[in-house]
């Protein structure tokens, strides 16, 4: 018997739910509103310049580990740099 799921939504929860499917031998269908996967994170080309430009997640914590899973179940983990001490800097209307 064929076990088949469908997935409402391709951002990051609909595509990790995916993923652990596919791997536990379901047949999956997604459907997604939008013409792209990644919900909310996603690239788009501005009309004026045409630079391509990030939207979505630009910082991970440490406890994003479902995420991170995702990454190398897609072998995509090199493609994240971390950071072992984070800063950045705040400034307010003033400069300080």
């Amino acid at each position: 018997m064929i076990k088949r799921a469908i997935i409402i939504g391709a951002g990051i929860a609909g595509l990790k739910a995916a993923v652990e499917l596919v791997k536990l031998g379901y047949e999956i269908d997604i459907f997604e509103a939008k013409s792209n996967v990644g919900g909310r994170c996603f690239s788009m080309t501005d009309t004026v310049s045409g630079d391509e430009i990030d939207n979505g997640q630009h910082l991970f914590a440490a406890v994003y580990s479902e995420f991170f899973e995702l990454l190398k179940d897609l072998g995509a983990e090199h493609l994240v740099y971390p950071q072992e001490k984070l800063e950045i800097d705040f400034y307010d209307k003033s400069g300080k």
